[in-house]
This record gives structure tokens, sequence and C-alpha cells, in this order.
């Protein structure tokens, strides 16, 4: 998942008794990170709305839904946090870019759990099995036409 926390500070004194935005006099750079803070601050809230959402719903569910009700639940859970107002800061906006599952996630997905064979069949088979596969698959043609039982027509497995 992918997205944008927008917020603003409501309230730069109390910010900046709880966020050190000291500026070094000769560089003119922070002699910390601030916004880092806050974006770490924001970015574990967020996941942790992600997770609540993950653990309480299906993700077949929620993949077909979209993005719209995980951007709400995360909009409205951030807003609702009582340790970003105590900060000074406010949420003014979610927006979540995209959602899609990994690779891994979508063959379990085309896959019956647990079945081994149905794990093999989503595999691709590698260039050297393709090609003992036409190859049998030719000498066994070529085998039956004449009745012979050349070494070819043997089964490679």
């Amino acid at each position: 998942m992918q997205g944008v926390i927008t917020f603003r500070f409501i309230d730069p004194q109390l910010v900046a008794q709880r966020i050190d935005f000291t500026v070094d006099l000769t560089s003119g750079k922070w002699t910390e990170t601030p916004l880092e803070q806050v974006h770490g601050l924001l970015v574990q809230m967020a996941q942790q709305y992600v997770i609540d959402e993950l653990v309480r719903l299906e993700l077949r569910a929620i993949l077909a839904d979209g993005v719209a009700p995980l951007r709400d639940r995360i909009a409205a859970g951030l807003r609702a946090e009582a340790t970003l107002t105590e900060i000074g800061l406010e949420i003014v906006a979610v927006r979540v870019a995209g959602l899609a599952p990994t690779g891994e996630v979508e063959k379990g997905f085309s896959s019956r759990p647990g079945s081994r064979s149905s794990r093999r069949q989503t595999r691709r088979p590698s260039r050297a099995e393709r090609w003992r596969s036409r190859r049998n698959a030719r000498s066994a043609r070529t085998s039956s036409k004449t009745g012979s039982s050349s070494p070819d027509a043997r089964s490679s497995s």
C-alpha cells in the first residue's frame, strides 16, 4: 500500500515544546530531524490502522473494496488521535495511492491452500523442463508411428 498524509501545525508553540526545531545559527540547518520525527509518528499510527483492518476483514474483501474504505479508516483514526492534538498537529488529508497484493499473495489467491499439486500448477516450468517435454512429445509421436521403442521415447522424469 502506498499513500500520503498531509498535516499542518495548528499550534507551532505547542509543537516546538514537544519536538526540537532548533536551527544551528552558523549552518542554518536543524540540529535535529523534526520533520522526520513527525513523519515517523504518522507512519506508525497509520500502519496501526491498516493492521487493524487486515485483522478485522478478510484480505480478499479489502482488495475488492479498494482504497476508499481503508483511506477513510486511516483518516478517521488519525483525526481522532489525542496524541496528535496534544502536540499541535492536524491531519488535513489522507490519500491512498494504491492497494495491491504482492506476487506471493496473488499466487496464494489462485491456488487452494495446502495443496501441493496446485502450487506445482502455478509454477512456470523451466526452460529445460519445457525442452524435455517437447522432446518427449516428439519422440512419443515418432515411436507410435513406427511402432519402435527408441531410447529417446523413454520418460526422463
